[in-house]
């Protein structure tokens, strides 16, 4: 597990992150910060995954529908959450706070049966897992560290007939080179440094380059972080962050291209126009957070 917490102007972001092998959980408390899967970024190559997205605070709304408030359940196709295709639906989520976890899994990990997609609504989930869900996110919120909250959570879901069997015990301790690797880049997600570079992580580990991008390589492509290698794993964050942060309506541009480690405003434009999304200028319009 890593944990962050960033502040720009009056919005906040406070998440933490779990990686295995079988799945990843991403959980954000968000504060004057709003999200619309209309203006996603994700890698260039696609992946056979969804997204079950928990909303445990806040309001969700998908395009064309009333808003709905937590607590809600949403299993999103990847053409809905990574790499949004013409005419999908989209779902936009705030909240004063927003509070939620996202947990992305192959799609061999989801239970036949279970409908894909947010043309099927929302999840229809019993009281006990809403429980164990509040008791992760509290054990998240007091920096637990110990794999039982998050075991307990996805065992409700595999009682759910959500996910199939033995996720909940797959958590293991990994490689050793591995476990370095993420224990050297633990700092930097803490940070929120989207500007990291391989050098920096060099320094920290003293590696020689060439193994520390045949690591790295490895644990991008073993648990599938976005991307072929470091530099677009890094891109791809860098574009996420900005266009969450895109929603805090009193920070300037300046200060979220700064925020996010673009060197200018300019440089966040041209990242923008070559990930095929709307200029930051207009973006922000679309997306600033109103309560």
């Amino acid at each position: 597990m890593a944990s962050s917490v960033a502040v720009l102007a009056e919005s906040r972001l406070t998440t933490a992150v779990f990686i295995e092998r079988r799945f990843r959980l991403y959980s954000a408390w968000r504060e004057r910060l709003l999200f619309d899967t209309a203006h996603a970024a994700g890698p260039r190559k696609p992946t056979n995954a969804v997204t079950l997205l928990f909303i445990l605070d806040g309001r969700a709304q998908v395009r064309g529908e009333l808003p709905r408030a937590a607590p809600t359940a949403f299993v999103l196709d990847e053409t809905e959450y990574e790499r949004i295709k013409p005419g999908a639906l989209t779902l936009r989520t705030w909240g004063e706070p927003y509070v939620s976890f996202e947990l992305r899994v192959p799609r061999v990990e989801v239970m036949p049966g279970v409908p894909v997609g947010l043309k099927h609504g929302p999840l229809a989930l019993s009281e006990t897992t809403w429980q164990t869900g509040f008791r992760l996110a509290d054990a998240i919120a007091l920096q637990d560290l110990s794999p039982e909250p998050l075991r307990a959570f996805l065992a409700a879901l595999e009682q759910e007939g959500l996910v199939v069997r033995g996720l909940s015990t797959s958590i293991q301790r990994e490689e050793a080179h591995i476990d370095r690797l993420w224990g050297a880049l633990a700092p930097y997600y803490q940070k929120q440094a989207t500007a990291t570079t391989l050098l920096h992580v060099k320094k920290v580990l003293g590696l020689s380059l060439r193994q520390l991008q045949r690591d790295m390589t490895e644990l991008i492509r073993t648990f599938e972080l976005f991307g072929d290698g470091f530099r677009e794993t890094q891109k791809v964050l860098r574009l996420r962050a900005a266009l969450l942060w895109a929603s805090s309506p009193e920070a300037t541009l300046a200060e979220i291209a700064e925020h996010v480690g673009y060197s200018s405003v300019d440089a966040m434009t041209r990242a923008f126009r070559d990930a095929k999304l709307s200029p930051p200028s207009m973006l922000r319009e679309l997306v600033r957070y109103t309560g």
